[in-house]
């Protein structure tokens, strides 16, 4: 079969391999020389991390997205709570890796008393993004979507005048992500947004798309018009929605293509469930 799927890789800029493809020893092995002979760009995760060696990344376009558990498969290396940053650090000078963004923490403020620990979930993110060289960290909010305006804005301003502050001498640029609509968190629309950035401002600020997200309110294409100059990271989750095919499939392919126009060039970071599967545009 390695032979059939190599050819069907030719039609694609990039292949994604690993997500539900499960841990059968005749899996790993095909999986291992698929992306031993495969010369596309490619994404590895899940069980494809389990198939591959480090010294691949070498030699190819690859890029790999393991959480903690993956990363001691990938690795050999186990990572304790101290040791994060230079085991993660360690492997991706050894492997000549890019680490293109980090997500920030999550934490959503519903007293006073509790934004200090937004600020300092906020700035242990923009250490470890910048530990690892990565110039973007997205953020959410950091506050609750129950806060009355006024209390809301009040926390917004204490926990961002320290952090943007905290990541320009990082050199780490804050990306604002808008969050999923059963999230506890304040920043699902286009308006919602827009107050938040009356509040912090939009200099040195960056704003991330999650494309799932404003499918599922109806705001795919006016989010982006709407914050197309702050852009720096676009996210496609489904794991809190449906799969990604039918007419999601064509706006998603739509909303490639308005990326494109506007002369997008960031990421794109998929956050795939292993039961996806998903065939994006080429070119």
């Amino acid at each position: 079969h390695i032979d059939k799927i190599l050819t069907l890789a030719e039609k694609f800029d990039t292949i994604a391999i690993g997500n539900g493809a499960g841990r059968s020893p005749e899996t790993l092995k095909l999986i291992s020389e698929l992306v031993k002979r495969c010369e596309k760009r490619m994404v590895l995760d899940a069980d494809a991390l389990i198939a591959v060696k480090p010294d691949y990344f070498k030699e190819k376009k690859i890029v790999v997205t393991p959480h903690l558990r993956e990363f001691y498969e990938l690795s050999g290396e186990r990572v304790h709570e101290e040791e994060k940053v230079l085991k993660v650090k360690n492997f991706i000078e050894s492997y000549k890796l890019n680490c293109l963004t980090v997500h920030s923490a999550g934490f959503y403020v519903k007293k006073e008393n509790q934004v200090a620990n937004a600020v300092l979930y906020g700035k242990i993110s923009v250490d470890f993004a910048s530990e690892i060289s990565s110039s973007v960290l997205v953020v959410h909010s950091y506050v609750s979507k129950n806060l009355e305006r006024k209390l809301r804005n009040k926390f917004l301003e204490k926990i961002f005048s320290e952090l943007k502050e905290y990541s320009i001498d990082k050199n780490v640029k804050l990306a604002l992500e808008n969050v999923s609509l059963g999230s506890e968190g304040y920043g699902k629309t286009i308006s919602e947004l827009e107050e938040i950035f009356e509040v912090i401002g939009e200099e040195d600020m960056g704003v991330t798309i999650d494309f799932s997200h404003a499918y599922v309110i109806g705001q795919t294409f006016k989010l982006l018009d709407r914050f197309k100059h702050m852009v720096e990271n676009i996210h496609l989750s489904n794991r809190e929605h449906s799969a990604i095919e039918g007419e999601i499939l064509q706006t998603l392919k739509r909303f490639l293509e308005k990326l494109k126009e506007n002369g997008y060039q960031g990421p794109l970071t998929i956050e795939s469930v292993s039961y996806t599967h998903l065939t994006l545009p080429t070119n």
